[in-house]
């Protein structure tokens, strides 16, 4: 039988176009199979990730005293975890080791890090991140560190104030231990604020609480003809204390007209804590970070649009978020680059909020050659 010409080309076309048929879906077989795979296999999650701490509590340490402390994890993933660094929240918290930056399936990792005791008292708290191909992981490590001296507060915030009126705070200073404590000087930075000191006798013969010997109580008073603008001034208290013979206390406030004093000045439904960033004491090319805390007190939730940094030249900032709408977390790094010198400036964050479009914060630094 013999086909025709014509019908003869016509199944030589049928024939070509089934063969690419076939190797089109040959071909697209692997493919499907590695994008359903890729589509189907379960992703790294920050579950997977096990520490056998998050939070490591150092009890007590002296000032000046070294605390290291390794933080050990698993992966239980199915993919392998990879770090890319881990920091601190201040520049006294170091990391100072990780084992390894790619850790396999059940493979097991430390992160090493030592906290600088140095320049602190009282209750701390750093907080070490994690950043790697998980959402943040946060670690942290706290204390007491304990000093001869009990200073209570660390800085003040007189808040909104009217001018004419003569505004007053305290600051308790006492010593433990068997030396008596003298306060030698007070100096303040601005002839607006000054300062009178009360020696406090020592509650028992027996020494009870913590055998206190001795406590002075210095009252910082506001002159009332300081002129009516933000104020961002330093209490500086020289002592006989080895440990702590010069304490910084941060005064911080706003003097407006006593006419405009209204409820909103002092029911301000956003709060900051503490009221300001303080580097204090820090040797010229040292990086630190310090942190502050913002959150509502109201029920309409809130954004921060925008921050106005007048020294982004060598002080970062960053925002986050802690809980949307109601609570942001500030963090300040100081860059290596920072002059030394005594530096007081503030940072303007612009909100959506109609009572408190803006939050001024002051910065306090204190860096030596």
């Amino acid at each position: 039988m013999i086909i025709p010409r014509k019908h003869l080309l016509v199944f030589i076309v049928l024939a070509i176009i089934f063969t690419i048929i076939i190797l089109l879906i040959s071909i697209n077989k692997p493919v499907k199979k590695l994008l359903l795979t890729k589509m189907t296999e379960p992703t790294l999650k920050e579950s997977d990730i096990k520490f056998d701490e998050y939070v490591y509590d150092f009890g007590l340490a002296k000032v000046g005293e070294k605390v290291d402390h390794t933080f050990k994890f698993r992966n239980d993933g199915n993919e392998e975890f990879i770090i890319d660094k881990a920091s601190g929240s201040c520049g006294c918290t170091a990391i100072a080791k990780l084992t390894e930056k790619h850790i396999p399936p059940n493979g097991e990792g430390e992160i090493k890090v030592s906290f600088n005791t140095a320049g602190y008292a009282g209750f701390v708290s750093q907080k070490i991140y994690v950043h790697s191909n998980v959402p943040a992981i946060q670690l942290k490590i706290q204390g007491i560190v304990k000093t001869g001296l009990s200073v209570y507060p660390e800085n003040i915030n007189f808040g909104s104030i009217g001018q004419e009126n003569q505004e007053s705070r305290r600051i308790n200073i006492a010593k433990i231990g068997d030396e008596n404590l003298e306060i030698t000087e007070v100096t303040s930075s601005s002839d607006y604020i000054s300062t009178q000191i009360t020696e406090i006798p020592q509650y028992t013969p027996e020494k009870t609480l913590d055998e206190y010997n001795k406590r002075f109580e210095v009252q910082v008073v506001i002159a009332p003809d300081i002129p009516i603008e933000r104020f961002n001034e330093t209490i500086t208290i020289y002592t006989n204390d080895e440990t702590l013979s010069e304490i910084k206390v941060p005064v911080v406030g706003k003097v407006i007209n006593s006419t405009e004093i209204g409820v909103s000045e002092f029911n301000m439904p956003i709060l900051v804590f503490p009221p300001l960033f303080l580097f204090d004491s820090l040797k010229q090319g040292e990086i630190a970070s310090r942190q502050i805390s913002i959150k509502t007190t109201s029920d309409n939730p809130w954004k921060i649009e925008k921050i106005e940094n007048p020294l982004e030249e060598f002080l970062s900032i960053a925002i986050t978020t802690k809980v949307e709408g109601k609570e942001y977390e500030i963090i300040a790094s100081l860059k290596e680059n920072a002059p030394a010198g005594n530096i007081k400036d503030s940072i303007v964050i612009h909100t959506n909020s109609l009572d408190q479009p803006y939050i001024e914060i002051p910065i306090n630094v204190s860096i030596k050659e």
